[in-house]
Parts: C-alpha cells; sequence; structure tokens
C-alpha cells in the first residue's frame, strides 16, 4: 500500500488562509512598521548613550566648579583677616597707626 497523498500543512501554500486572510500590502505595511520600531529603538539608545556622557560632562565640570568656589571662599577668608589687611597696609601702602600728637577728636 503506498500512500502518496500528501497533505498541505496548516499556513503553507500558495492558497493558504494566512495569505488569503492577509494581503501582501498588509504585510508590507507590518514590515515597514516592524523597521520603524526597529529604528526608533537604535536611536533611543543612541540619545540614552549621547546623554549619559552629556551627564557625565556636566558632572565633571561642576566638581571642577566646586572646587575653584572653595578656593576662591579660602582666598576671601584669607584678604578679610585683620592679621593680613593690617600687613598689606603697613608693607605694601606704607600706612602706620598714628601718633599721638596726630590725633584730633571732634566733639
Amino acid at each position: 500500500m503506498s500512500f502518496s497523498s500528501q497533505r498541505a500543512l496548516p499556513g503553507v501554500g500558495s492558497g493558504s488562509a494566512f495569505w488569503q486572510r492577509f494581503s501582501v500590502g498588509q504585510f508590507l505595511l507590518f514590515l515597514v512598521a516592524l523597521v520603524g520600531a526597529g529604528v526608533f529603538y537604535i536611536w533611543s539608545c543612541s540619545q540614552l548613550i549621547e546623554l549619559g556622557y552629556a551627564i557625565s560632562s556636566c558632572e565633571s565640570q561642576l566638581l571642577e566648579l566646586q572646587r575653584e568656589e572653595n578656593c576662591l571662599r579660602l582666598e576671601v577668608a584669607t584678604l578679610k583677616n585683620p592679621a593680613h589687611l593690617e600687613r598689606v597696609a603697613s608693607r605694601t601702602l606704607d600706612l602706620h597707626y598714628p601718633e599721638p600728637h596726630q590725633v584730633i577728636i571732634v566733639r
């Protein structure tokens, strides 16, 4: 006995239910949507990486500016120190305390 009758697999063949249910236009539309979603996914991943680099750059710039701020605060504290002001006045500007005969009391 020979069984020569072949059964068609469901969904395969020229007259299958798949091709009868979906036209070629719908399949191409699905394919274009799938490619568009892939392109969008890749673009969003590249944007995420680029923003990560930008954030890292801003964080390093922030640290540098904080260091500079600390140095400037220290310099301001040094310049406001009365002992420093007295040294600058006497050495650089040649200023001295007045002698008792140079003081005039105003009433």
